[in-house]
């Protein structure tokens, strides 16, 4: 095999990892009268190879991540999370990552279409709309815990 099947085929391999063991989310975060989104791809797992072999695959392709250490969650096995947070890091996985994904396709193409939004803003600083609030119930109804929610008049978006 010559080096690009490598790569397909690797990258193969992390989206199945994915598919099966990770989680594609746009975080609502609110501080007092503020709320804050991000976007965030994590995957855990109890094998400390299997861990490995996800964090060669992503740096190999230049895919920023971070390697939480060990925690033991009270179930008797110790486990390892492979981390991306943020836009530009979750952007520069999912530009990679999308053409191998089957199952959380939908997922990833929501969180890359408002990432490609909030990238794409003259400022950082851009005031949220309701385009992100959107994009944050979307995500919440496809991973399944949607809940009921009535919005809090008084929050600013930052």
């Amino acid at each position: 095999m010559d080096d690009q099947q490598v790569r397909s085929l690797n990258l193969g391999w992390l989206a199945c990892a994915f598919e099966s063991e990770g989680h594609f989310s746009f975080f609502r975060q609110q501080k007092k009268k503020y709320i804050n989104y991000y976007p965030s791809i994590s995957l855990v797992n109890t094998d400390d190879n299997y861990i490995e072999a996800c964090r060669v695959i992503l740096s190999d392709n230049n895919i920023p991540h971070y390697i939480e250490p060990k925690r033991d969650r009270g179930v008797g096995k110790t486990t390892r999370c492979v981390k991306i947070c943020g836009f530009r890091r979750c952007k520069k996985f999912l530009d990679v990552m999308l053409p191998y994904l089957k199952t959380k396709r939908k997922r990833a193409k929501v969180l890359l279409e408002i990432i490609n939004h909030r990238l794409s803003l003259v400022s950082r600083i851009s005031p949220y709309t309701q385009k992100e609030e959107d994009a944050y119930r979307t995500m919440k109804m496809l991973n399944g815990n949607l809940r009921d929610y009535t919005p809090n008049t008084n929050l600013v978006m930052i």
